[in-house]
């Protein structure tokens, strides 16, 4: 996974979920049964998306460094990039995932 290709996949929209959140997207009155299923599927299929987002998070991590990495290593690496940005969305997760490389970078190396 490069820089681009994760940066395609933000474009288009490949971690938002597709089904309506019953608190933005429906305007009919639900009950609260319906409310509370369509929130769930919402919340899981979000949950899912998000997980696929860090997967490939770690793969353009992994990639740019030319090997695996700890969870540790990976946890460290991509929360400080999505406190940075994830209020302005996933592009500026990736962004400052993305400055964060070469300081991840020259630890590699010198720990090699």
């Amino acid at each position: 996974m490069d820089y681009d290709m994760l940066c395609e996949k933000v474009r288009e929209g490949a971690y938002q979920s597709k089904l309506p959140d019953p608190g933005v997207d429906t305007t009919e009155k639900l009950s609260d049964e319906e409310y509370q299923k369509m929130k769930k599927a919402y919340r899981k299929d979000d949950w899912r998306l998000y997980n696929e987002f860090k997967d490939d998070c770690r793969a353009y991590i992994e990639d740019e460094l030319g090997k695996k990495i700890t969870n540790e290593q990976f946890t460290a690496v991509f929360t400080r990039a999505w406190d940075e940005g994830h209020s302005s969305g996933y592009h500026e997760v990736v962004i400052y995932l993305d400055e964060l490389m070469d300081i991840v970078k020259a630890f590699v190396r010198k720990r090699g």
